[in-house]
């Protein structure tokens, strides 16, 4: 089975892990998200359309 999964950061940026093991998925998804918080460090803004993992908040421009 070949597992493709979404995952949805700040400023709507969408990326695809593959992947038969659930846990290179998870790790890539820990990646991501790290690499956006220190994006979003540096921007102090997201303004992510849609939800946003790294927020926690719904639409709309958030402080961070």
């Amino acid at each position: 089975m070949n597992k493709k999964r979404k995952i949805q950061y700040h400023l709507g940026t969408v990326q695809w892990a593959e992947g038969n093991n659930p846990m290179a998925v998870k790790l890539y998804e820990q990646l991501i998200v790290q690499a956006s918080i220190q994006k979003l460090k540096k921007m102090k803004y997201c303004d992510s359309g849609r939800f946003c993992v790294i927020c926690q908040r719904g639409p709309g421009g958030r402080r961070v």
